[in-house]
């Protein structure tokens, strides 16, 4: 137990450096959580949308889709 105190207390002397760069990558992760989650609602709206022939709501959905789509790539990327 103590080794695992002591293996805490050095990441944490090392973590302070960088705490900006933790906080952004734990958000950025929740913020892709929530969009994986959102997705296929999404998606699921859109078909059923489409086979209403509700065309405005499709499109306002699709677009929608497609923001989504693109934060989620971008965030990826970074």
């Amino acid at each position: 137990m103590s080794e695992f105190k002591k293996n805490l207390s050095f990441a944490w002397k090392y973590l302070k450096k960088e705490k900006g760069k933790i906080i952004l990558s734990i958000v950025c992760n929740l913020m892709g959580i929530l969009i994986s989650i959102v997705i296929p609602v999404l998606s699921a709206k859109i078909i059923i949308h489409l086979t209403t022939n509700k065309l405005y709501q499709l499109l306002f959905l699709s677009i929608l889709l497609l923001i989504l789509e693109l934060f989620n790539n971008i965030r990826l990327i970074l």
